[in-house]
């Protein structure tokens, strides 16, 4: 329905690279708000919706609901939408993971990498996950971690805090 709204030019749509100033509002159980600037000193409000189901739904629907009160004053006008673009989705499924953060301990890593599996019969299941995570903070290891903390550290005596 959006993209057939935007085709057909009942809604507008419009390219995000124009919006600047964007200062955080709110968040509601569909999306986020944001004041921005676009194009101009003119503010408005940027509502973002999460990518599920339900949202979509939502959207649709306040979308439908603003056209048929559109041009009363005491309504806030809708300008238009506005889409991301998936990179993100299309880079996971072509394989693209984030970068793991120096100084990660190893069986850390090797958990989230192997959550990251393509095939979902390869990846770890939650009880798994668990036994794992429940292993990473177990005493010993946790003690092993801090000593290795502890050995790396730089002196933190308060004459260096001048």
């Amino acid at each position: 329905w959006l993209d057939n709204s935007i085709a057909n030019e009942h809604i507008k749509f419009y390219d995000k690279s124009n919006f600047k100033n964007k200062q955080f509002i709110g968040r509601g159980s569909y999306g986020t708000v944001y004041r921005i600037n676009w194009k101009n000193k003119h503010f408005f409000a940027l509502k973002t919706f999460n990518n599920d189901q339900e949202a979509t739904k939502e959207v649709v629907k306040e979308l439908k609901l603003h056209r048929k009160v559109n041009n009363h004053k005491n309504i806030i006008q809708l300008y238009g939408v506005t889409m991301l673009e998936p990179r993100l989705s299309i880079g996971i499924v072509c394989g693209k993971r984030e970068n793991i953060v120096d100084g990660t301990p190893i069986f850390y890593s090797n958990l989230y990498e192997a959550c990251w599996n393509n095939e979902p019969n390869e990846r770890p299941n939650i009880q798994e996950v668990v036994s794992t995570l429940e292993g990473i903070i177990s005493p010993k290891l946790t003690g092993t971690i801090m000593n290795n903390i502890n050995d790396n550290e730089i002196d933190g005596s308060e004459s260096n805090c001048k």
